[in-house]
C-alpha cells in the first residue's frame, strides 16, 4: 500500500490552522537540518584519548571521500532495489493496515546483525562502570547494606533524586546477579537496542505503509554503530529507549486509528521510560501537543467528542509520567525513612550551565549545577536565585555581543548534532581504560584501524540520515501540506533540539532523538532512488526515439 496514494480521509485536510501550527517546528527543524548536514559534511567531531570529560574537538572532513562513499552506498542500494529481493518485503504473514507489521527477512537480518555486533563488543571489552554509573553502583551497594546517606546532606541522590529509578533497577540486579555485575548491565542493553529498532520498523510502517521503505529502514539501521558501541557503557540511557520508542509507536497508532487502549498503554510505557531517564519528558510534551492537534483537525468529522477524549488521554499521559516517578519516590521515602523526599538542584542551575563557556565546550557539563546547590547549603530557593542571576548576567552579555551569542549557540548545536558517534566511541574507550589484559583486537578497535573504520561507518550513516531527512522535508514543503503522522516525529526531534540547546549539552543525550530520524530518512532515500529511476527511464526513452 502506498503512503502517498492511500491515506485516511482526515489526513488529507486542506491547509488550515493545524498545518500553520506545524510550520512552527517544520521551518526551524528544516533550517537546522540543512545546517548540520552541511557542517557535518565539512567537519567531524572527535574526543581525545584518556580524556575524563566529554569535550568534543573538531577536525576537517575528507569531503571528496565522503561524497564518493555516499554516492557508492546510494548506487548499491539502487542495485539491491532493482536486482535483488532485499526490498520486496518478504515476511512471515501478510502486511495488513491496522495490524502490527510482521518482521521481514531483511529486518530479521538487521536485528541479528545488531545483536551480534553489540554482543561481540561487550564480550571483548567487558568494561567497568565509570563516572555517574560508577557513583551509582557504589550507592546501590550501600543501599543494599542499609546505608541511605546519599539521600541526605550533600549526597549524590540529594542533588540528583531523579536517578532513583536507575537505583531501583540496580538493586533488583544486585539481588538476581550479585553486586557490581557490570556484564549484566551491558547485556541488558542488547534487548533494549533490538526493541528500539523493532519499534522504529513498526513506526516506519505506520507512517508510510510501504514494506519497501520498512526494509530500507532495516538496511540503514545496520549503520547505527553508535548504538551498538554504546551497549558497552554501564548506564540506563539505552534501557529507556525501548519503552520510549514503544510509547511513540502506540501514540502514532492512536492518532491513526483512535483506539483508546493504544494510548493508555503508551502512557504506561512512557511513565516507565521517564522513571529510567527523565529526558523522556520531551516525548510526553510531543504526545500531548499531537493529541490536542488531532482533536482539532478532526473536529469537522467527529465533533467535540474526540477533542474531549484526546484532552483526557493527554491528562492521563501526564499522570502516568509524573505518577510512576512519584510512586517510586514515595516507596523509597518510606523504606529509607527520608522524609521529605529531596527535590534536588533546581532546573534553573541546568539552564544557567547551558549558557556558560567555562570548562571547555560551551554549554556542556562543568559541575555548575551541583556546585551551586551544595554551595547554597542545599537550599533549593537560594540555589535557584543564584542560577537566575547567572542567567540574567549571561543574557546581558549575549545582548551586548549578539554575534558572539549566535556563534555560541551554533557551536553548541553542532557539537551535539554533528558528532557522528554520539560520544559512543569515547565512552566505549573510557569504560575499558582500567580493564586488564586487553587483547590486540580490542586495541585495534579502540585506538587503531578499527576506530577509523567505525567512525567512517557512523559518518556515512549520519550523512545518509541527514540527507534522507532533508529530502523528506523538501517533499513536505513541496506538497504545501504537512502529513500529520510524520510531523509527530519531526516535533519530537525538534523538541530535543530546542531542549538541549537551552539545557546541558551532550551528544549522548541527543542520541534518543537522532535515532528517531531513521524512518523519515528511509522515506527520503527511497524517494531519491525512485527519482533516479525516473530520470534514467526518461533518458532511455529519449535515446530510443
Amino acid at each position: 500500500m502506498s503512503f502517498q496514494s492511500d491515506k485516511k480521509k482526515e489526513d488529507s485536510n486542506p491547509v488550515g490552522i493545524v498545518n500553520i501550527v506545524m510550520l512552527i517546528w517544520y521551518i526551524p527543524f528544516t533550517v537546522a537540518l540543512f545546517l548540520v548536514l552541511a557542517v557535518s559534511s565539512a567537519t567531524t567531531v572527535y574526543y581525545d584519548f584518556d580524556q575524563q570529560s566529554d569535550l568534543p574537538r573538531y577536525m576537517r572532513e575528507n569531503i571528496p571521500l565522503l561524497l564518493v562513499l555516499v554516492f557508492a552506498i546510494l548506487c548499491l542500494l539502487q542495485y539491491l532495489r532493482r536486482k535483488t529481493s532485499l526490498f520486496t518485503g518478504r515476511m512471515q504473514g501478510e502486511a495488513v493496515p491496522g495490524k502490527r507489521l510482521p518482521l521481514s527477512c531483511t529486518m530479521r537480518a538487521a536485528l541479528f546483525f545488531a545483536a551480534s555486533v553489540s554482543l561481540y563488543l561487550i564480550l571483548i571489552i567487558r568494561g567497568l562502570a565509570v563516572n555517574d554509573g560508577l557513583i551509582m553502583d557504589g550507592i546501590i551497594n550501600r543501599f543494599m547494606q542499609g546505608d541511605f546517606s546519599e539521600l541526605q546532606g550533600g549526597g549524590y541522590l540529594a542533588v540528583y533524586p531523579f536517578q532513583i529509578g536507575y537505583i531501583a533497577v540496580g538493586q533488583l540486579l544486585y539481588v538476581l546477579f550479585g553486586p557490581s555485575n557490570y556484564i549484566v548491565y551491558m547485556l541488558l542493553n542488547i534487548p533494549a537496542v533490538l526493541i528500539t529498532l523493532w519499534m522504529l520498523y513498526e513506526i516506519t510502517w505506520e507512517l508510510f505503509e510501504s514494506r519497501e521503505i520498512c526494509d530500507l529502514m532495516a538496511v540503514l539501521s545496520t549503520g547505527m554503530f553508535f548504538l551498538f558501541c554504546f551497549t558497552t557503557f554501564v548506564y540506563g540511557d539505552l534501557w529507556s529507549f525501548a519503552p520510549m520508542t514503544a510509547a511513540l509507536y502506540l501514540t502514532m497508532r492512536y492518532l491513526k486509528y483512535h483506539k483508546r487502549s493504544d494510548e493508555i498503554w503508551s502512557g504506561i510505557l512512557i511513565g516507565a521510560a521517564v522513571v529510567l531517564k527523565s529526558n523522556c519528558y520531551i516525548a510526553v510534551v510531543a504526545m500531548v501537543i499531537m493529541l490536542l492537534l488531532d482533536g482539532l483537525r478532526n473536529r469537522k468529522q467527529q465533533g467535540i467528542r474526540l477533542l474531549v477524549q484526546n484532552i483526557l488521554l493527554a491528562v492521563l499521559l501526564v499522570i502516568f509520567a509524573k505518577g510512576m516517578t512519584g510512586i517510586i519516590n514515595t516507596a523509597y521515602s518510606r523504606a529509607t525513612g527520608v522524609n521529605p523526599w529531596p527535590k534536588g538542584t533546581p532546573s534553573s542551575t541546568y539552564f544557567a550551565m547551558g549558557m556558560q563557556e567555562a570548562g571547555g565546550e560551551g554549554g556542556w557539563y562543568n559541575g555548575y549545577n551541583r556546585n551551586t546547590y551544595t554551595q547554597s547549603g542545599m537550599n533549593r530557593d537560594l540555589a535557584d536565585q543564584t542560577a537566575k542571576r547567572e542567567i540574567a548576567d549571561r543574557l546581558r552579555a549575549f545582548r551586548q555581543r549578539p554575534l558572539h551569542a549566535a556563534n555560541f549557540y551554533v557551536k553548541k548545536f553542532l557539537s551535539q548534532w554533528a558528532d557522528e558517534s554520539c560520544i559512543s566511541m569515547h565512552d566505549m574507550e573510557e569504560t575499558s581504560r582500567h580493564v586488564t589484559g586487553q587483547t590486540e583486537i580490542l586495541n585495534w578497535i579502540l585506538y587503531g584501524g578499527g576506530r577509523v573504520l567505525f567512525r567512517w561507518i557512523m559518518n556515512l550513516y549520519q550523512a545518509l540520515c541527514y540527507l534522507g531527512t532533508a529530502v523528506f522535508c523538501i517533499d513536505e514543503f513541496r506538497k504545501k501540506r504537512f502529513d500529520f503522522l510524520p510531523s509527530f516525529l519531526v516535533l519530537f526531534v525538534f523538541g530535543g533540539m530546542v531542549f538541549h540547546e537551552l539545557w546541558e549539552a551532550s551528544g549522548r543525550y541527543t542520541m534518543r532523538y537522532y535515532i528517531c530520524m531513521l524512518p523519515l530518512a528511509a522515506f527520503g532515500i527511497d524517494l531519491l532512488l525512485k527519482k533516479a529511476d525516473l530520470i534514467t527511464f526518461r533518458k532511455m526513452g529519449k535515446q530510443k526515439r
